[in-house]
């Protein structure tokens, strides 16, 4: 299905026609209809398959049709009395999110006068608070930051016409439930309610209920675990031959852009200083960065320069959305199974084919036995000729993190 058959505002159409936007994915071709209409929805997609654009579109198209209604168009598609300091909640794990959700809202709106602002904590409250003194229709927000300035009065959660809880297994599992319900209780009980995850677990959809909300259940990933674009392969080495098969990986792939996952925050800095000593451009992000270095190390890796690898913990393994990734590497396969999914994720976007690689040693044997029994098949075997493997480089750099599930001097994201 085509956005044009949508009949959408033409100032919301003439943004999507601008940014290349033809036709929908299907995640867009379930959700779009039943938001437009104001119905609630819980949509099971993953990353990648377009899940921003299936919510802001519609509610979008909402809001513009509140504020000019025109005769012909379906009457469900307004908010019922639309004020101008009604606005829509979207609240999403990470600050990399927020931002993310607040670029697509600016370049799909370029055309339109709607206005939008992403808050999260680790940065300043003075342009936060100067976005909500000025109105906005959209706020896209990280619970504690959004909870904080709810406290000191600047946010009045009665004026939310539609909540959209984006990513929310992850916010489950970071910890913010008890965050989510405190909004949830917050809000008008007659506002929209979409929630968009990759695994829409029973605790997602149980409070979703608990607040009066049954959501119209969307699922476009079926039984897969991952996505199937994605060619993903297990190279078995020794712990101390990781380095070399990175190197080596690196060079004879030469992709455009890739990450490299580690489990470990402290270790991340090594990495990309084993990769720069050896003439590989690389960047490391995890949570030990400021947002303002983070945000900088992110802009210089979506840029077109030589800076095309990024060193990351699991702080990048959700919501980045960056076309171009077309390798992921995991320098530890990470304990949980959804992470390795989220991990691999970011490659083989948009229809794109995307390649993964895990480096696997005796203390990831036990990660990869979980992974393979979530996948329900065993991961393809590589294997790195010797004329193919990087002899000659620098050492790895002192005092590596590398113990899974044990006490550390680096300690875990």
């Amino acid at each position: 299905m085509k956005f044009s058959e949508y009949s959408l505002d033409p100032t919301l159409q003439a943004g999507i026609d601008k940014l290349g936007y033809t036709e929908c994915t299907p995640i867009q071709v379930q959700a779009i209809g039943p938001i437009l209409l104001g119905q609630d929805v819980a949509g099971l997609a993953q990353t990648g398959t377009g899940k921003t654009a299936a919510f802001l579109v519609p509610l979008m198209e909402r809001i513009l049709r509140s504020q000019n209604p025109v005769e012909g168009v379906d009457s469900k598609r307004v908010f019922p009395d639309w004020k101008s300091n009604h606005f829509v909640l979207v609240l999403v794990p990470t600050r990399e999110l927020a931002e993310q959700v607040y670029e697509n809202l600016t370049k799909l709106g370029a055309e339109t006068q709607i206005k939008g602002f992403p808050i999260y904590g680790g940065t300043g409250y003075d342009k936060q608070k100067e976005a909500l003194r000025n109105g906005l229709q959209f706020l896209i927000a990280t619970p504690g930051r959004m909870i904080d300035l709810y406290k000191e009065h600047l946010i009045d959660l009665k004026q939310v016409r539609a909540i959209v809880f984006d990513e929310a297994d992850r916010m489950f599992d970071m910890g913010f439930k008890d965050d989510m319900k405190y909004i949830l209780q917050r809000v008008p009980q007659t506002r929209q309610f979409l929630v968009f995850s990759a695994t829409l677990n029973f605790d997602v959809l149980n409070t979703a209920y608990q607040f009066g909300s049954e959501p119209i259940e969307l699922n476009v990933s079926g039984e897969q675990a991952k996505a199937e674009n994605v060619h993903d392969e297990i190279f078995h080495v020794g712990h101390h031959e990781k380095p070399q098969h990175l190197l080596s990986l690196l060079r004879s792939k030469q992709p455009k852009q890739a990450i490299v996952f580690s489990n470990f925050k402290h270790n991340v800095d090594r990495i990309a200083k084993f990769l720069n000593d050896n003439g590989i451009p690389a960047s490391a992000i995890s949570s030990l960065l400021t947002q303002v270095q983070r945000t900088k190390v992110m802009q210089q890796f979506k840029a077109e320069n030589e800076h095309n690898i990024l060193v990351a913990t699991d702080v990048a393994a959700r919501g980045l959305d960056i076309q171009g990734v077309d390798l992921v590497i995991n320098y530890e396969l990470p304990n949980d199974c959804e992470s390795y999914v989220h991990r691999i994720g970011r490659t083989g976007r948009a229809g794109a084919i995307g390649h993964a690689a895990s480096l696997v040693c005796d203390r990831d044997i036990d990660s990869l036995t979980r992974i393979q029994e979530y996948l329900k098949h065993n991961l393809t075997v590589g294997f790195i000729e010797d004329k193919d493997l990087v002899k000659d480089f620098k050492p790895f750099p002192q005092g590596e993190v590398f113990i899974q599930g044990a006490l550390n001097p680096g300690g875990r994201e």
